[in-house]
């Protein structure tokens, strides 16, 4: 495509930003059913009738105590649909646990080091305990349970490729409370070595870890008073980004230190960034990380109100500040182009923007407040925006970032729109979207994890899908960060493709200059 002349005015970013999207959390109320007395004056003659009945609903209540279907429904109920496992201490791993207490990395990377722990918790004996999730990482603080963002019976049919028993949260938390006594446990934090880490690389080998004041508080929201640490102090070890011989000499020392003190919970905070226990293939993600029907089910009502859409993906952090101008204008080129030139262009109306960038900070965004309800007043300087949609882009937002992206906005107005195009975000089709839908998954939309998992979905079955150029070696055209979630929609589109779901083509990479490969 020939580059043509988009000259738009430039605007300052508005003083105002949205109110946050509140977290949402489902606090389940039991209410006792009051206890029935029949009463003193109970005349005699009713007693035969009584016991007579009594003996039948106990052969009843037998009965179905005893029917494996009913057992296997109820032990889904308590454990919360985890693996089929039957007893939280079963086989030879005993009441022996690996918990994650926090992983990382965000959702995407953290999918990996979860398959990681489960290796590491089979290789040990230990039954896995999946976390709850907050928003977009692994943590037992989180307030979304693993099975209410993904369908366990995916991380399951793993059980063939050495990812071992496994249990979620909730169910741990139950057995946290059993026996009179509390369990024995031991808090570790692996970790690789960067600029805020005080330590220097220890080669995997374990030293006392005193980020934490010497007090074992990695319980991090379970119930510390049923946690036995005794004298075990938290132990840390440190390796650096790359691989090399320590990854091999932290990997024996976890399982030294896991023969020589046999503690029931081990508390594991993963904060590595290269693999201990091999790589995990696309595939093997794409088996483990099934998002829960209800998610699908929301995305496709997106779907549906977009219509035919082309769907984008803009990973803007790492990218040259002074290169996002030429990015932004390169995508309007590109999506003009898709408009003008496809067969299916007349009937291409919405583009679907996913991005790292708070886009909804600025004037002309699609899901920028209005009303004054919906407004906070910006404090001085870059740090006060809202956080970026990657909390690791959060802290490395300035000024110029601002600026570019109110550019990007500004020539998509003032050239697509024109061409037929309307500019949608998560955030700006969710209130038509509500009207639409049943309370419980209108609820579901309004989580914090909703935005990144209903994007990743819609992005992987829109007709057409836009990356920003990050290949290696193609110079100022580079308009994206390596994303693994960019990856993860490229991965489901062309096994959709390869199973002949697909529409469209698999990813199309944009440029600064508006060309498409």
């Amino acid at each position: 495509m020939h580059r043509r002349s988009l000259s738009v005015p430039t605007n300052r970013a508005a003083d105002d930003t949205p109110a946050r999207l509140a977290r949402y959390t489902a606090d389940e109320g039991w209410e006792r059913m009051p206890p029935y007395d029949a009463g003193a004056d109970t005349p005699p003659w009713r007693w035969p009738a009584v016991a007579a009945l009594l003996f039948l609903l106990g052969l009843f209540v037998y009965a179905r105590a005893h029917d494996p279907v009913v057992q296997g429904v109820a032990g889904k109920e308590a454990h919360r649909a985890s693996a089929g496992l039957q007893s939280t201490c079963e086989g030879g791993r005993g009441c022996r646990f690996l918990v994650p207490t926090i992983i990382g990395e965000q959702e995407s990377r953290g999918q990996h080091h979860l398959i990681q722990l489960s290796r590491l918790a089979s290789s040990l004996n230990r039954t896995l305990v999946l976390p709850n999730l907050a928003t977009s990482r692994f943590m037992t603080c989180g307030t979304a349970p693993f099975s209410s963002i993904y369908d366990p019976a995916g991380f399951a049919s793993l059980a063939g490729e050495g990812v071992g028993a496994f249990i979620e949260q909730g169910a741990f938390e139950r057995w946290l409370e059993e026996g009179d006594e509390p369990h024995s446990a031991r808090a570790v934090r692996l970790r690789v070595a960067g600029e805020h880490e005080p330590l220097g690389p220890t080669g995997g080998a374990f030293v006392p870890d005193r980020t934490l004041g010497g007090q074992p508080r990695a319980a991090l929201c379970l119930d510390e008073a049923r946690l036995a640490f005794g004298s075990r102090e938290p132990l840390v070890a440190v390796e650096p980004a790359e691989r090399d011989a320590a990854s091999g000499e932290l990997l024996e020392n976890v399982r030294r230190l896991d023969e020589e003190d046999d503690v029931e919970v081990l508390l594991v905070h993963w904060d590595l960034r290269v693999p201990l226990l091999g790589d995990e293939s696309d595939d093997l993600l794409a088996a483990a990380f099934v998002y829960a029907p209800e998610w699908h089910a929301l995305a496709g009502a997106v779907l549906s109100q977009l219509g035919d859409a082309v769907g984008v993906h803009w990973r803007s952090e790492g990218v040259e500040v002074g290169r996002l101008d030429e990015c932004g204008t390169g995508l309007v080129e590109a999506l003009v182009g898709l408009k003008e030139g496809e067969q299916v262009g007349s009937a291409m109306r919405s583009v679907y923007f996913a991005t790292d960038y708070p886009l909804e900070l600025l004037p002309g965004a699609p899901s920028h407040p209005t009303s004054a309800a919906e407004k906070e007043p910006l404090l001085e300087g870059g740090a006060a925006w809202l956080p970026a949609h990657s909390d690791t882009l959060s802290a490395k937002l300035t000024a110029s970032h601002h600026t570019a992206m109110t550019h990007f906005l500004a020539t998509f107005a003032s050239h697509a729109a024109p061409a037929g195009l309307t500019l949608n975000t998560y955030r700006s089709v969710l209130p038509s979207l509500l009207a639409s839908l049943p309370s419980t998954l209108a609820t579901l939309a309004q989580t914090p994890a909703a935005p990144a998992i209903l994007s990743q979905l819609v992005l992987q079955r829109t007709r057409r899908f836009l990356a920003g150029e990050a290949r290696p070696g193609i110079g100022r055209e580079r308009c994206a960060r390596r994303s693994s979630w960019t990856r993860r929609v490229i991965v489901a589109r062309e096994r959709a493709h390869e199973g002949g779901r697909g529409s469209g083509d698999v990813v199309g990479w944009w440029s600064t200059d508006g060309s498409i490969e």
